[in-house]
């Protein structure tokens, strides 16, 4: 690259161009670089390790003006030089019928970043080794196909830029085949999977093995194919199985099998599903009488569970926090909670509302409480008797005689309340009359 700096003096008419000649120091005569630049820097074309002079001067319209050289003979030499091996060439990955080759970038890219590479092969007790791609490739990967199964190939790779090409570096020899590795999974699963019912049922699994393993998802000891549900999806992927399914229902709650078999073996694995729901309807609904009397004492002991263990707080007709008094005490141990009313009165009737909470969350249940004095009037189409009955029995007082009624029962879960049970129509009378 030859540069230069224009005259102070342009001759009173403007620079048209620059003439650039070059010698050798055994030669008189002088060859032109070029004689039209118009620029103030030149690319001249040279023989390598050689000596040569140069001169440059200035033209306008008027003629060319004198001339400037070198004072010294200057040697050309190519300022890029040959790139380093590539490194760390390795084998990825090998099929039946192909090769993963990857290699590093040379760390010494011999002044040019414009890097490429050459792959080769030759099969074993040759001496003739084969190009597998045209040109050059710029990846420091390259997948060799085209191989014959269980033959002994080698390969090699060099890397290439302006300057020329490195030296090769190889592979050790290898049979192309494919690996074989036994199928494992890996559950996206600790412990057992619960849900609710109506959600949607998602299991997923790590999936390893060579060849690619076939994974294939049953429930409990029945073979039937569970992607014949509309409900069901199955995604594989080189990777991974998932398994979702949607709108669940309490008959969906079992063991599921997820097995992934390849000619190297086959691999088990197991996921436990439980679906709640709310409870179905009461059976054999008997009404019978049941009464607290005005006076008496009334004890609401209520099952708690939860880790951390929970706090209680009762409350009354939903807005005044019970204490305790002269007639109202609390029992509690790590399983259930009592409230105590001693001498209750009638003032002591309605809904007793019970909170459980911990770091995790809080649960509230209701309780409606009747004081028995003179018999009322029912009104409204359904009465609420009683709204946390723990046993299969209950006696409904404040009843008036010779009337008839209808009573209706439900169960209830912490998930919803069960459909309703009805009983014949009951004509209320007393139970030592005629």
């Amino acid at each position: 690259m030859i540069a230069w700096e224009s005259p102070v003096d342009n001759g009173g008419s403007e620079i048209t161009n620059y003439i650039v000649e070059y010698r050798q120091p055994n030669q008189r005569g002088w060859s032109i670089v070029s004689s039209d630049v118009t620029k103030r820097l030149v690319k001249a074309n040279l023989i390598e390790n050689r000596e040569y002079f140069f001169r440059v001067c200035a033209e306008n319209k008027i003629g060319p003006g004198p001339c400037i050289e070198t004072k010294t003979p200057i040697l050309a030499i190519n300022p890029i030089d040959k790139p380093g091996e590539p490194e760390n060439l390795h084998i990825a990955e090998k099929g039946k019928t192909f090769v993963f080759l990857k290699w590093r970038r040379p760390d010494y890219d011999g002044g040019s970043p414009n890097l490429s590479y050459h792959v080769e092969r030759k099969l074993k007790d040759s001496d003739e080794w084969e190009r597998v791609h045209k040109g050059s490739i710029k990846e420091t990967h390259y997948m060799v196909d085209k191989c014959v199964e269980n033959k002994i190939y080698q390969f090699r790779v060099q890397t290439k830029n302006e300057a020329g090409e490195s030296d090769w570096v190889k592979t050790a020899e290898v049979v192309v085949k494919e690996d074989l590795q036994k199928p494992v999974l890996d559950l996206k699963l600790s412990g057992v999977l619960t849900v609710k019912a109506g959600d949607t049922i998602r299991i997923e699994a790590g999936v390893r093995g060579k060849p690619q393993p076939e994974v294939v998802w049953t429930k409990d000891k029945d073979a039937t194919d569970l992607t014949r549900s509309p409900r069901v999806s199955i995604e594989t992927t080189s990777d991974t199985s998932k398994f979702v399914l949607t709108k669940s229902r309490r008959s969906d709650g079992g063991k599921y099998v997820i097995t992934a078999t390849n000619t190297a073996g086959s691999f088990v694995a197991y996921a436990t599903v439980i679906v709640l729901d709310k409870p179905g309807p009461v059976r054999n609904l008997k009404v019978t009488d049941i009464s607290t009397k005005e006076g008496s004492n009334f004890r609401l002991k209520i099952p708690i569970k939860g880790k951390p263990v929970p706090t209680v707080t009762w409350k009354k007709d939903e807005d005044k926090a019970l204490t305790e008094s002269g007639r109202v005490a609390f029992e509690s141990t790590a399983v259930n909670t009592t409230l105590v009313v001693r001498d209750c009165q009638k003032d002591d009737a309605g809904k007793y509302t019970i909170t459980l909470k911990n770091v995790v969350g809080s649960k509230e249940g209701t309780i409606s409480v009747k004081v028995v004095g003179k018999p009322g009037i029912p009104t409204g189409p359904w009465v609420t008797c009683a709204s946390a009955v723990q046993k299969t029995t209950f006696r409904v007082t404040r009843l008036h005689e010779g009337n008839e009624y209808t009573f209706r029962i439900r169960a209830e879960n912490k998930y919803g309340v069960g459909e309703g049970l009805k009983s014949d129509p009951v004509v209320a009378k007393h139970p030592f009359g005629k």
